[in-house]
């Protein structure tokens, strides 16, 4: 029983690995515009975790899960899983 529920754990972190989008990538402009445009219609979400979402153009099945925060000089830095 324990080894199916460790098989069916590590083919579940697998599937999720595969719908990672490189965001080196993606074209900033476009990203920059889709934002503005949800922001209009949806308004700015009030966490920063969901306006980085908003900005990914992240969709109901995709979530960011932020490991964590960090402030140096003033700028805030964000690390996600």
């Amino acid at each position: 029983m324990l080894s199916a529920a460790i098989l069916l754990s590590l083919s579940a972190v697998g599937a999720q690995a595969a719908n990672r989008s490189d965001l080196h990538q993606r074209n900033l402009n476009q990203l920059q515009q889709q934002y503005r445009s949800l922001s209009a219609t949806q308004g700015i979400a009030a966490t920063a975790h969901r306006r980085h979402e908003q900005f990914m153009g992240a969709d109901a099945s995709n979530t960011l899960l932020m490991r964590s925060t960090r402030a140096d000089r003033g700028v805030r830095n964000y690390r996600y899983d």
